[in-house]
């Protein structure tokens, strides 16, 4: 008999510019095709897009998202916005 274990609950909540750092960092964890010298302008855009939303970054052009635990273990991040 298979015994399932429930999942645990998820929240999605949007990056604030104090948590780019951390974004940053989980975002290196997958393989962005970018080389290793253009990753600090990377950062830099990232930060700037950040920086240049008003309000909630999950209503402007880019969103910028963490999946966290209820205990607020980070196990996601995501960016989607307009193609460059």
């Amino acid at each position: 008999m298979t015994t399932l274990t429930p999942a645990p609950s998820i929240t999605i909540r949007p990056v604030r510019a104090d948590g780019l750092d951390t974004y940053f960092d989980l975002t290196l964890l997958v393989d962005l095709r970018v080389p290793a010298d253009q990753l600090p302008a990377l950062k830099k855009t990232i930060a700037a897009a950040l920086r240049a939303e008003s309000g909630p970054f999950t209503h402007g052009l880019n969103h910028f998202l963490f999946a966290e635990t209820a205990d607020g273990t980070l196990v996601g991040a995501v960016h989607v916005g307009p193609a460059q």
